[in-house]
């Protein structure tokens, strides 16, 4: 999986462990997601998570009448 990330550029913190399963199964690997789950957690691989929508919340103090 080393190999794999220096390899291809785009196998940075860009993929999850889904993403990276799927590449491996193209590469003819067989190998279960939570397998690579849990190397991608010991080396500190695992993708950066972020928010895809952002809410906006008014709080009122006051009823609307």
């Amino acid at each position: 999986m080393d190999e794999l990330r220096q390899q291809d550029p785009k196998c940075t913190r860009k993929y999850g462990y889904r993403r990276i399963t799927d590449v491996l199964h193209d590469y003819g690997f067989k190998i279960n997601h939570k397998r690579v789950l849990r190397i991608m957690r010991e080396h500190d691989w695992l993708c950066r998570a972020f928010n895809r929508q952002k809410r906006n919340i008014i709080f009122i103090k006051e009823p609307l009448v």
